[in-house]
């Protein structure tokens, strides 16, 4: 046991010591602990007993630090344990609690504080600290443009494992993952729960939240101008009915200039920062002469005046322009006559932003996707598609997603000639027409998607984004 009110203490490697309440202590007073351990290795604080009495005492609390007193529970602010860690928000802790869980903390610093205004009967406290190697690894996964591969610790319970990622002071603010291997205990019903894998962008968004053992598809995490970096998560619940691989992905940074030439149906274009005086050329190209490409504008801010200076030139298979886009508008989709489109991109004063989900579409303008999230207009839109055609939209995602229209107008026609029809796996056939738009769809299978239309349509059409996680 560690006896006397506060100080600094080091654990040795793979060792661990007791701090205690200590004895015949005045019935108010403070202990603070600063705790270290050998770089490289985690402190790791857990409780053998805890049994912190905190009534209402009033005036107590008072010369509580803001930062700390901003996620006390107002029944601790009498007597409670303060647990201070680097880079994030204290955890405070009060009252009788036995089944308190184990704080892991990735660093080798932390700080313990007892407060205690007011003495009770049974108050008590038995804190268990360790060093052992962190079982997470570095917290830091630098990415170069070189591919790399990541693979996740040995799958066990109660994992909480948090990874930032990092680039060199370069131009390249994309990092692509290609997952490799998924095996992660799934959710109960179509929700991943208590084990899964989740990605998030610098401003906390998540872009994709993964379980089972379906791949997921290629992601895109963007770093921002300030210094927020994305996020990769991985939490594994206190079950594990049978033994699981964890997951793998290559990542590496993406260069100004590429190809998507896959045989695919679904891909997203993210924005880059050119070198100074350059450009970015993206060049896309469907599988066969027979495909068409439709873009659909998710993000998009490139600010220039008139165009002169910041732009992104789209332009066909022949070289011929398509479209000139600068400022902070979302463009409409855009449809091309062609199989293959080139994006060249010109920015010197600002840091681009935009976001375009393409998908390839055949003659019979009808297409099948397996992504788990993008974008899809109806051909033609925002103009009225005037020809009688049945075009048929499949989505077969690998984890459920949730679909929701952001614009649909099928015009004053009638509803028999023109409609969409919606087809979810295990739920009713429900057609819609006229500007009867749908609400959000939740898709754990399968969704088909018929837009008929007639050489009377009106409408603008419909214009729907899908993205997992419901």
């Amino acid at each position: 046991m560690t006896m006397g009110c506060g100080g600094p203490r080091y654990i040795s490697a793979n060792s661990s010591l007791h701090i205690t309440q200590l004895k015949d202590a005045p019935d108010s007073h403070s202990c603070s602990w600063d705790l270290t351990t050998l770089p490289g290795y985690t402190v790791k604080i857990s409780f053998p007993v805890i049994n912190i009495y905190s009534p209402v005492c009033g005036g107590a609390g008072g010369d509580t630090p803001d930062e700390v007193k901003a996620v006390i529970n107002s029944q601790c602010l009498c007597n409670r344990l303060e647990v201070i860690m680097i880079d994030t928000p204290p955890t405070v802790l009060c009252l009788s609690n036995q089944s308190v869980p184990l704080l892991s903390v990735d660093h080798s610093v932390t700080s313990l504080k007892y407060v205690q205004n007011s003495y009770f009967p049974g108050l008590s406290f038995d804190i268990l600290v360790e060093s052992t190697l962190p079982e997470c690894g570095d917290r830091i996964i630098n990415a170069t443009s070189t591919g790399r591969v990541f693979v996740s610790p040995p799958y066990r319970r109660n994992l909480n494992c948090q990874w930032k990622l990092s680039v060199d002071g370069n131009n390249s603010k994309v990092v692509q993952i290609k997952f490799l291997d998924m095996d992660i205990e799934p959710g109960t019903g179509a929700r991943c729960e208590d084990n899964y894998l989740q990605l998030r962008n610098p401003g906390g968004s998540v872009l994709g939240k993964y379980c089972g053992g379906t791949q997921p598809p290629v992601s895109y995490l963007l770093f921002d101008t300030n210094s927020n970096k994305p996020t990769i998560e991985f939490r594994t619940g206190d079950k594990m009915p049978t033994p699981r691989r964890g997951f793998k992905f290559e990542y590496q940074v993406l260069g100004c200039s590429r190809n998507y030439s896959e045989d695919q149906h679904l891909g997203n274009l993210v924005s880059m920062m050119p070198p100074p005086g350059g450009e970015c050329r993206i060049q896309v190209s469907a599988p066969s002469k027979n495909h068409t490409l439709d873009l659909v504008f998710l993000d998009f801010q490139l600010s220039s005046e008139n165009c002169n200076t910041d732009k992104l030139v789209l332009k066909d298979a022949e070289g011929g322009a398509l479209a000139t886009l600068c400022g902070t508008a979302l463009p409409s989709p855009l449809f091309t006559s062609t199989y293959s489109l080139s994006a060249h991109l010109y920015s010197s004063r600002t840091t681009p932003r935009f976001r375009v989900s393409f998908t390839y579409l055949t003659s019979q303008c009808g297409v099948v996707l397996t992504d788990s999230r993008g974008a899809l207009a109806s051909r033609d839109y925002p103009l009225p598609y005037r020809k009688p055609r049945s075009c048929v939209y499949t989505i077969t995602p690998p984890q459920p997603i949730k679909v929701t229209f952001v614009t649909f107008d099928l015009g004053n026609a009638k509803c028999a000639s023109n409609y969409l029809r919606v087809d979810v796996a295990g739920q009713n056939t429900v057609k819609y027409c006229a500007g009867e738009k749908p609400a959000d769809i939740d898709v754990t299978a399968s969704v088909i998607l018929t837009y008929t239309t007639s050489t009377n349509n009106e409408g603008q059409g419909w214009l729907l984004t899908y993205t997992d996680g419901l």
